[in-house]
């Protein structure tokens, strides 16, 4: 197992804003920081499941089926798209005072089911954690488990760099564009992930 070079890999990706960080900090801006924490257990367990299903080599028979990976991937697409529709919706409502701040966040359940699903993390578990895991279940595990530390770290420097610009700000307008943004990269990755499988 190669921890070092795994470490390196994955740092750009875990760093790199995606569908949990956006989650995350829309969660920050409804609820603070237990809504980031939401997402990080969600998230968290997704990666860890995903370890899991790799290294026992159940992710590699799915992979073999191309109705069960093309299934997998339209959920995800439709998820993402449902998850940026309901960001949207919330921030605009916030925007036109239409509701109170205590707007609903992203749940633990549809932050693991958002991972879950997402085509990403399943060719990433496939391709490159296997280059640094070797064949053991425990360094998968070992693996999936740095991947969720990494990206748990990140996530709650910027939710609590957040948390403390909030205070001094207009909170419905800074939750609203928040969710208004996210929501819209959301929509975007869904966009460009529905035009990548429909291309492939």
């Amino acid at each position: 197992m190669d921890i070092q070079g795994f470490v390196i890999a994955i740092l750009p990706i875990a760093l790199s804003p995606g569908a949990s960080f956006t989650l995350a900090l829309s969660n920050v801006a409804i609820n603070g920081m237990k809504g980031a924490f939401k997402v990080l257990i969600g998230t968290g367990l997704g990666i860890i499941l995903h370890g899991l299903l790799v290294g026992l080599g159940i992710s590699n028979v799915l992979n073999k089926s191309q109705v069960v990976m093309n299934s997998l991937q339209i959920i995800g697409i439709a998820f993402l798209l449902w998850l940026g529709l309901k960001l949207v919706t919330s921030g605009m409502k916030l925007l036109h005072h239409k509701m109170e701040f205590t707007a609903s966040d992203v749940s633990v359940k549809q932050a693991f089911l958002l991972n879950i699903f997402n085509a990403k993390a399943i060719v990433l578990y496939l391709t490159v954690v296997p280059i640094f895991a070797g064949s053991s279940l425990s360094s998968y595990l070992l693996l999936a488990t740095t991947h969720v530390i990494i990206m748990a770290l990140w996530i709650l420097i910027f939710s609590l760099m957040f948390c403390f610009a909030k205070e001094k700000l207009k909170v419905n307008i800074i939750s609203a564009i928040i969710n208004i943004v996210g929501g819209g990269c959301l929509l975007t990755m869904s966009c460009h992930s529905a035009l990548n499988y429909y291309y492939q």
